[in-house]
């Protein structure tokens, strides 16, 4: 009795320990949408805020053809360019794609974007301004695109390494470290795959592989 009681009460648990998670996913995305809408109406890009908006939080599957995905995706680079700039850190694009024949919802894309970036600002707000320095890559790769977030950061340690996509597993604190769970989960439900380097005096890079339609 003493046991089946246990075994309900550690299942009561993990059921909480779940949704807790869930909740401080759903956080984590909402913080960086809503901050890219904001960076959109400040801009005067009204016309990409209602598309954004539209296909964000309809959870639509794709983002209707005109939506014009194009300038969604521009202005989201300007939001995160406009933020790089308020952190003082040196932000530099280099796309090869503009991502439209991805096999991926442009919103889950997105997502992908901004928890990488964001996980870079993270990093990078520890060393003094004129050293920081973020670069985004887009490149086609033929039967996929690459996107490819490269920091200039200290180097991510080996035990670090081994269990930086774990959900929840982060030096930032309690309630942290899902941007890199969220970025791995996506990519594995569409086929994609996610890989890092890291090297001490080079910085850090995060490898993702976007299949193609």
């Amino acid at each position: 009795m003493a046991k089946q009681e246990l075994e309900l009460q550690y299942t009561k648990l993990k059921l909480k320990e779940d949704k807790i998670k869930e909740l401080r996913i759903q956080r984590h995305d909402f913080r960086n949408e809503l901050q890219t809408i904001y960076t959109m109406l400040q801009l005067d890009r009204v016309k990409e805020a209602k598309d954004y908006i539209k296909g964000t939080y309809l959870d639509l599957d794709k983002v209707d053809s005109d939506l014009e995905e194009d300038n969604i995706i521009h202005s989201v680079f300007m939001s995160k360019k406009k933020e790089a700039e308020d952190k003082g850190v040196d932000f530099e694009l280099l796309l090869d794609s503009d991502l439209s024949n991805v096999a991926m919802p442009l919103n889950k894309v997105l997502k992908i974007l901004f928890n990488l970036i964001d996980n870079a600002f993270d990093v990078l707000v520890k060393l003094p301004r004129k050293e920081r320095k973020l670069t985004v890559s887009l490149f086609d790769k033929g039967n996929g695109i690459d996107i490819i977030i490269h920091n200039n950061g200290p180097a991510i340690s080996q035990s670090l390494l081994n269990n930086i996509f774990e959900p929840g597993y982060s030096t930032k604190g309690e309630g942290r470290g899902f941007g890199l769970y969220i970025v791995k989960t996506l990519l594995e439900e569409y086929d994609g795959k996610i890989d890092v380097e890291s090297k001490e005096g080079i910085g850090t890079k995060f490898i993702c592989n976007l299949p193609k339609i």
